[in-house]
């Protein structure tokens, strides 16, 4: 930050005169009788920026600001049309203020009513919506290659047929392991690790709960114990369908609460009038 201040301050400044009012800020550039203060551009400076990088910056910054400011002052003069801009301007801000308070609304008063209960029943009601084009596991992938000395052992370890398995078959993990996946407690797809898988490796065969797959290529066992799967044309697992059901019922209740609000807005509007309806 020395660096960039020490560069802020030996550009060359606009000359500063008591009939424009600053407000404490430093000049360090003019256009069309706009200003560039010293501290609008230490705030977009790149941290850890120093050097001739650090003096390229600014100069470039300082450029385009002013080419900006000219070249937008140029276009203003020169259109014919700039009241309808102005109304375009008018419509897309109040569309902004508009989204904006409506997503407060919606966040302050239907985050927190879209209950478990109310999410779960959506899903059990619309399964068919759910159902899996791949088949989902979970489980554990590991590559080791074919010369490991300690093959065998890892070949037990990987079956989790004693507590504590998993713990000393991740110490195999940091002696040579040339690829390691452990989810056993959130759903893969099986496409995304067939990917690790050998070319020639049929995941067809890839069916049973609490079984060890393996798979070889001309340097690699691949091993792959699935501890759950869930086959193609099943339901797609409840926690991983909550999100997308959640946001469906959010998007349907926020529908349906803007609209109730709008109403009752124009309703009070009318009553108190104001809002009349010239005939």
């Amino acid at each position: 930050m020395r660096n960039i201040l020490f560069l802020l301050f030996s550009l060359t400044a606009v000359s500063c005169t008591t009939e424009i009012d600053h407000r404490g800020k430093t000049p360090i550039a003019m256009a069309d009788d706009v200003f560039l203060y010293k501290e609008d551009i230490e705030s977009v400076v790149p941290p850890g920026i120093t050097g001739q990088d650090s003096v390229k910056f600014v100069d470039d910054y300082i450029r385009k600001w002013a080419e900006d400011i000219v070249f937008y002052n140029k276009a203003k003069s020169n259109l014919s049309n700039e009241k309808e801009i102005e109304s375009y301007v008018e419509n897309y801000r109040r569309t902004l203020i508009l989204n904006e308070y409506q997503e407060r609304l919606v966040r302050e008063k239907l985050e927190a009513s879209i209950s478990d209960d109310e999410v779960r029943r959506y899903y059990e009601e619309d399964k068919s919506l759910f159902v899996l084009d791949n088949p989902m596991i979970k489980g554990v992938y590991m590559k080791v290659a074919l010369n490991n000395k300690d093959l065998k052992v890892i070949r037990r370890y990987m079956n989790f047929r004693n507590e504590g398995d998993r713990d000393k078959l991740e110490n195999y993990t940091l002696r040579g392991a040339a690829d390691y996946s452990y989810f056993l407690e959130s759903w893969k797809d099986l496409s995304e690790i067939s990917q690790k898988l050998p070319k020639t490796a049929d995941v067809k065969t890839v069916k049973d709960n609490h079984h060890m797959y393996e798979f070889k290529d001309s340097l690699f066992v691949h091993m792959l114990y699935v501890d759950s799967v869930i086959s193609k044309g099943d339901y797609l697992p409840y926690e991983l369908a909550y999100k997308d059901i959640w946001e469906v019922i959010y998007n349907e209740k926020k529908v349906q609460f803007i609209k109730e609000v709008r109403t009752e807005l124009y309703n009070k509007a009318i009553k108190d009038k104001k809002v009349l309806i010239m005939e």
